[in-house]
């Protein structure tokens, strides 16, 4: 009986200004010193924690991060010319590689081709383009082996680019390198840095 009414109370509870008995749960008002059921000292009123008391804070939910469509992944990539730190996120990187491997080699060839732009065997749009783009393709390419937990030195192991990097998940939450791309740091963290709490152990994304 004694347990389904602490049950009760604790369901009924709706006023922050209420407490908890800490030893049969009954609800007693804030500041009361003496439990009315079993007249033992609740500490309450002294700052003790009450084991019945529900937690002040929710737990923070990430916020998924909207998506973007493909060329504005590829938009991001470009302004984010020399940005070697942080995390990129898997479309991110696809799809400014579809652009820059595939698409705009394409257009550049043509422009070439139309206009008779070579110098040799090499268009000289297509060539400029890809030598305009050589920092961003790095820079996309080391943010990407960090949202997968890796070194940036990782690149340099021809293999890993492709297709490796482009099937591996990130991972989920924060890891050394920052804060997951495909979601919004939780509110009440937000801003605090880091506070010399380690984070758990990264797990892979879907």
């Amino acid at each position: 009986m004694i347990a389904w009414q602490t049950v009760q109370n604790i369901t009924e509870r709706k006023d922050d200004g209420m407490a908890f008995c800490n030893y049969c749960g009954n609800m007693i008002e804030g500041g009361t010193r003496l439990c009315k059921r079993c007249g033992k000292e609740t500490g309450a009123a002294a700052g003790d924690q009450n084991p019945y008391a529900p937690p002040k804070h929710s737990a923070a939910v990430p916020v998924p991060l909207p998506k973007l469509n493909p060329w504005q992944y590829y938009v991001r990539a470009l302004k984010n010319y020399a940005v070697f730190n942080g995390r990129a996120r898997r479309a991110e990187y696809w799809w400014f590689m579809f652009f820059d491997t595939i698409v705009m080699s394409i257009v550049t060839s043509i422009i070439d081709a139309v206009f008779n732009l070579h110098i040799g065997e090499h268009g000289v749009v297509f060539t400029l383009y890809h030598l305009a783009t050589l920092v961003p393709y790095m820079s996309v390419t080391v943010r990407r082996l960090h949202d997968c937990d890796k070194s940036g030195w990782f690149m340099l192991i021809p293999i890993y680019g492709w297709p490796i990097l482009p099937a591996t998940a990130g991972t989920i939450g924060p890891n050394r390198s920052g804060p997951d791309p495909r979601h919004e740091p939780p509110t009440h963290l937000a801003g605090q840095g880091n506070s010399g709490q380690e984070a758990d152990a990264p797990q892979q994304s879907p």
